[in-house]
């Protein structure tokens, strides 16, 4: 199942992938992590970058729930910040999301700005 997210210029197409049994190689796919991952691969200004999340440990929510690929969706952008200043990604993420108006966080929205409806929401 797939789904996506944005934060400012920032696109992510959110995959949830299952988990696979212990021991065996995984197939295209699937994930080898016990409560399965997340494959995030985030687009703007010309650059790409795919994070893999792991799913929580302690479930709360359904892992394909709404919010479940809003927390993951966050995690991304988060990840690739951090990436972005160790190095390991020209792109600067930081700049490229939108935060929130306080500054304590990232932005993200189930619609692309100037979808009719947007509705942004702030994970915590």
């Amino acid at each position: 199942m797939s789904t996506m997210r944005y934060s400012g210029a920032i696109a992510i197409r959110v995959t949830y992938l299952e988990p696979w049994c212990a021991g065996t190689p995984a197939p295209a796919g699937r994930s080898t992590r016990a409560n399965g991952e997340y494959r995030c691969f985030l687009k703007a200004s010309g650059y790409s970058v795919t994070i893999y999340v792991g799913a929580p440990a302690v479930l709360s929510l359904a892992v394909d729930s709404r919010e479940a690929f809003d927390d993951a969706a966050l995690a991304s952008i988060s990840f690739a910040v951090d990436e972005s200043e160790r190095g390991k990604h020209s792109a600067d993420w930081a700049s490229l999301a939108a935060m929130k108006a306080d500054g304590s966080g990232w932005l993200i929205s189930r619609k692309a700005d100037g979808e009719r409806g947007q509705k942004p929401f702030f994970a915590v």
